[in-house]
């Protein structure tokens, strides 16, 4: 069964990011179809999008859930935190491979994912070079998905984040 979600609940639609349930009401896209009940989410990121959910469509609505607690982001920090992603040195497996994580949005691989380009960002660095446009479009992509939520659930800035998780990972060592 799927969680019910009150008006005014910030969610998580998807790849989409924090949303607020601005109003659930029965709606139809088409004339020959039965109105059925819909959540209106507005995004957080975005004054002039909107997103409708049929509350009782399955498929999309296990799309939505509860943003993370600060525990458990911590949890999920404390699981990645020893992960190894490594790195897939064929550049067309490696897109492949980075667009589905971002296209399925689960946090851990996300959180992998960005750890893993971030080491190699830090390694090519080292040497003097960069990422290549694609791996740092990803990575950008990724922090993005990230961020956002976290930024949410811990009541800091987006651009904050980054240095919370650097900050989370010194404390645990």
């Amino acid at each position: 069964m799927a969680e019910v979600f009150d008006v005014g609940s910030a969610v998580v639609y998807d790849v989409y990011g924090v949303c607020r349930v601005q109003e659930i009401k029965m709606m139809s896209f088409s004339r020959d179809k039965i109105k059925e009940k819909y959540y209106v989410l507005a995004p957080l990121n975005s004054a002039i999008s909107t997103y409708y959910v049929p509350v009782n469509g399955e498929k999309l609505n296990k799309k939505l859930r509860r943003p993370f607690t600060v525990e458990q982001i911590h949890s999920l920090l404390d699981k990645v935190k020893d992960c190894d992603y490594g790195w897939i040195d064929n550049r067309q497996l490696r897109a492949d491979s980075y667009h589905q994580i971002l296209h399925e949005g689960v946090t851990s691989e996300l959180l992998a994912l960005i750890r893993c380009l971030f080491e190699r960002k830090q390694e090519l660095s080292e040497k003097g070079k960069n990422l290549s446009s694609t791996d740092e479009g990803v990575l950008s992509s990724a922090e993005k998905l990230i961020n956002e939520e976290f930024a949410f659930s811990l009541g800091i800035e987006s651009g904050e984040v980054s240095s919370y998780i650097k900050e989370y990972f010194e404390k645990k060592n």
